[in-house]
């Protein structure tokens, strides 16, 4: 493409975004609506891995060591455990450290153990980290056969709730999207449409002397892509400010023990997305409007 042609298509773009200046507005408004629900969307499914991979980053397998043994015996099984495949970490928290923790989590309800003379009652044990969750269960009986420890804890059902759960609303957030990405193509395409019937006589005209179809489809798909850019760019803003406020409300909570994305961080993936499926639906909806009117 020439620029000469395409100062030319994008000179009848906006002279038609201008021309139906009413219907744009419109056109522009209900695509950010919907690319609002999309951003929304796509914030709540990043926020959901990022949580879901907090959630199982507490799922970890403690492994209780033999209260018989000495702390000589005690340390070197950390060793054993990090040589079983899948393990990443294994923390040691010993007897004194385990007494420790007991009497500051009762302190809080009233209950002193200060004048328990030993700690012969609690267990030394390892807490163990995997790198991969959904092999936990294999990991777990791996450490079970290991001499020395008395007793694997391990929260299989949170885990498997946890990976099933994401799973689930992973799909159904894609399926919407999908929904949605139909519905702005559908609105984007009767907007244009307005402009090819505004057209339609010139349209012929020049198809009759010789234009080709897409000489004739690059000023609208311009034109949807402009609706599309400026719609993904206002819910941009509008997402930032929302997930803002969001961010600042689940800061002073104290029932939601999770964190979120900074928007920093998320920020350019979110304004590709939008941007790029604005663009995308803008196209394909002056596309489909304009492709009846060029079988003459």
């Amino acid at each position: 493409m020439a620029f000469r042609e395409f100062r030319y298509f994008c000179g009848e773009a906006f002279k038609s975004i201008f021309h139906n200046i009413l219907m744009t507005l419109a056109s522009v408004v209900t695509v950010t609506g919907c690319l609002l629900f999309l951003g929304t969307f796509t914030l709540f499914s990043m926020n959901l891995s990022y949580i879901a991979d907090q959630v199982q980053a507490e799922c970890r397998i403690v492994a209780y060591v033999d209260p018989a043994l000495s702390e000589a015996e005690t340390e070197a099984i950390g060793s054993r455990l990090l040589a079983v495949d899948n393990v990443s970490e294994a923390v040691l928290e010993t007897k004194a450290q385990a007494y420790e923790g007991a009497r500051a989590m009762l302190a809080e309800g009233g209950i002193s153990i200060d004048n328990w003379e030993d700690d012969d009652f609690l267990r030394a044990s390892y807490t163990v980290s995997v790198s991969d969750l959904s092999a936990s269960s294999n990991t777990a009986a791996a450490l079970r056969q290991i001499a020395g420890i008395e007793e694997v804890s391990h929260q299989q059902d949170i885990t498997d709730n946890v990976l099933r759960t994401t799973s689930v609303i992973k799909i159904a957030l894609m399926v919407a999207m999908a929904v949605l990405a139909l519905i702005a193509v559908f609105i984007i395409s009767n907007t244009i449409k307005l402009a090819v019937f505004a057209r339609e006589r010139e349209i012929h005209i020049m198809k009759y002397v010789g234009a080709t179809d897409w000489f004739i489809r690059w000023p609208f798909i311009i034109e949807g892509i402009v609706v599309g850019l400026v719609g993904g760019l206002i819910s941009q803003l509008v997402c930032m400010a929302l997930y803002g406020a969001c961010t600042r409300a689940i800061a002073n909570s104290v029932w939601f023990p999770f964190d979120l994305h900074p928007f920093s961080t998320i920020s350019g993936s979110l304004a590709l997305i939008l941007l790029l499926f604005g663009a995308l639906m803008g196209a394909l909806g002056s596309i489909i409007a304009v492709r009846r009117h060029l079988k003459v």
